[in-house]
């Protein structure tokens, strides 16, 4: 494990957020390559831009623009058949076809489930999606978060509804129970909202699940305590102090975990020959822009 030791300039004082957080435990250097120099994949990863496009269906549905299952697998084939396959990269077991079919039942399924669930904004107090937020998360240390949503949910047709944050995912299989308590997102979300004036009762999870038999899973618990937002508050402040210091280590256990870096080929020589064709540089990118989340 190396350590690349930049000038310590404003050059990496931006705002922050939990996505560039990740990518520094992960690999400082993956950061510096990402959020400063600015390299990205040439093509967008299949899976990610699938779970986008569920995003906005369940969006839509919840704001009750999309409200038979019909509607929502239609949605979805619009915004399907407008992409461009041979522009995506896809995984060996996932294609284009298999994620086309599988988007249109799993649209139908979702609509009933978060008609049950989540209340129909009568204001539009009452329901807020992807709100670019700006705040402190510390003393110098700003912060950009962007909630999926904010709404009016409750966990069964016998339940109240209460004030929910609640975060979108796409998956092939269920998440584990205590994925709702580890998920840092919907601890920034929480620290987002507050700074807008809106206190959640709880916080959710809505996994919507893909494959053969399609389905959704709900994980609700209350918000995060005082305990909670200190230690991940904390955290955040070390690993900007790190990165405003230019310290950028580089972890190459990380380089084939859970997949390939996208960034091998800037890491090592012998690969050097894929960067043409996997990699783009944006020259004029600024740091201070919100470039989207890579989870």
């Amino acid at each position: 494990m190396a350590t690349i030791t930049g000038n310590g300039t404003s050059e990496y004082k931006f705002r922050r957020s939990v996505s560039q957080r990740r990518t520094y435990r992960k690999c400082g250097y993956k950061w510096l390559l990402h959020y400063v120099q600015h390299w990205r994949l040439i093509k967008d990863r299949g899976q990610w831009i699938f779970g986008h496009v569920m995003e906005d269906v369940a969006t839509g549905v919840a704001a009750g623009l999309l409200t038979t299952p019909d509607e929502a697998a239609w949605y979805f084939a619009v915004r399907w058949q407008a992409l461009d396959p041979a522009t995506v990269e896809w995984s060996p077991r996932v294609k284009y076809d298999q994620l086309a079919e599988e988007g249109l039942a799993l649209s139908k399924v979702i609509v009933p489930e978060i008609q049950e669930r989540i209340l129909l904004p009568t204001d539009v107090e009452q329901m807020i999606a992807q709100e670019k937020i700006d705040f402190t998360l510390a003393p110098e240390v700003p912060e950009l978060s962007v909630p999926d949503l904010w709404c009016w949910l409750r966990a069964d047709l016998f339940s109240d509804y209460h004030p929910t944050i609640l975060d979108f995912k796409t998956s092939d299989r269920s998440f584990i129970e205590l994925s709702i308590e580890m998920d840092e997102q919907l601890t920034d979300y929480q620290l987002a909202e507050e700074a807008q004036g809106r206190i959640a009762a709880q916080l959710g999870l809505c996994v919507m699940i893909r494959g053969k038999e399609p389905r959704v899973q709900w994980l609700l618990t209350p918000r995060r305590d005082d305990d909670v937002i200190d230690r991940f508050v904390s955290s955040a402040v070390d690993i900007d102090a790190a990165i405003t210091a230019g310290q950028f280590w580089q972890n190459d256990r990380a380089c084939f975990e859970m997949g390939v870096c996208e960034y091998v080929p800037l890491c090592y020589r012998s690969q050097a020959n894929q960067i043409k064709d996997k990699l783009t540089r944006d020259e004029t990118a600024t740091p201070d822009v919100f470039t989207g989340w890579e989870d």
